[in-house]
Parts: C-alpha cells; structure tokens; sequence
C-alpha cells in the first residue's frame, strides 16, 4: 500500500497561489473570513494540493462534508449512477422516489418514527429550526439562546445568533 504523506515544495502561499488569493481580492466580495493563504486545486482521499504542488492532509473536510474523503469510489460511482438520470431537481419542485427512500433508510436508522426536513446548508438548518421552535412556542417564548464564539451562518436569522467578530457581517 502507498503511504501518502503532506509535502511542501514552495514555501506557501507560493507564487501561483498568491496570483490567485490577488484575484480573489479584486473581484469577489470579502465577505468570508479565510484563515489561511491556502488555494486548492485538487483532493485524493484525506490529502490535498494547492496550485503550486504543496500537498497537505485536510483535517478540513470541506466544513465537514467530505467525511468520505476526496473523490471516494463509491461517492464517484453514486454520482454516476445520478448523472445517468437527471443532474438536479430540488424537493420544493417535484416529488423524488430516491428522497423517500432514503428517508426511509435514515429514519430507520435512527430509529425515529417522525418525519425529516432536508437542508443544502448549516445556516438553512438553523433557519429551519428557528422556525420550528417559533412556531411551537408560538406567544410561550420570544428568545433564542446561543453560545458566545459559536458560528451559525450569514443568513439574517443564524447572523442574529452569532456572536462573531464583526467582518462576518461587513460588506455583506
């Protein structure tokens, strides 16, 4: 078996990554807080490349979505499977076999007779549950706690949540 390690080639941010973190700059908003220099181009398993051939191990997960690791075989022959039919159709639009029956199977999983609410993101989720409880303690409750330094999201109802420095919300 390979041994797959991290290794460093040019010191980072290299010279190709600085072009692109410039270009970023320029023409995105900075709306996001990016801790380091880094720009990916590529990812195998747990082991990431950035633009100028520096690989690194990815204690990131790309904020934990990518628990299976970087173009996993099965999640790649999955994706195949799906493209063979129809790239997308979102639930709010039509009905999906394969949504049902995976609910079942996570449901079943779970242990849990109820029903489930798919979200595409942290914030969504959040949204979804503030919503919820709002609901349920209709004219009970007005107040939602949080935890100080906790990140929830940029949409208007996590950001009210969040107690994050304050370029979380600027220019956005």
């Amino acid at each position: 078996m390979k041994r797959r390690y991290s290794s460093i080639k040019v010191e980072p941010p290299g010279p190709r990554a600085k072009e692109v973190i410039k270009s970023d700059e320029d023409l995105l908003m900075q709306s996001y807080v990016r801790w380091l220099p880094l720009v990916i181009k590529r990812g195998d398993g747990f082991i990431v490349e950035d633009v100028d051939g520096n690989k690194y191990i990815d204690f990131n997960a790309g904020i934990a979505v990518l628990n299976t690791g970087h173009r996993d075989s099965d999640v790649i022959d999955a994706i195949r499977r799906q493209l063979d039919n129809f790239i997308h159709y979102s639930l709010t639009d039509f009905y999906y076999e394969l949504a049902v029956k995976y609910t079942r199977k996570l449901l079943g999983a779970m242990g849990y007779n109820g029903r489930i609410f798919f979200t595409n993101s942290g914030t969504e989720s959040i949204e979804a549950g503030m919503k919820v409880a709002k609901g349920f303690y209709e004219g009970r409750r007005n107040y939602f706690l949080a935890f100080i330094g906790g990140f929830h999201g940029r949409t208007l109802g996590s950001l009210s949540l969040t107690a994050s420095k304050p370029v979380h919300r600027r220019f956005f």
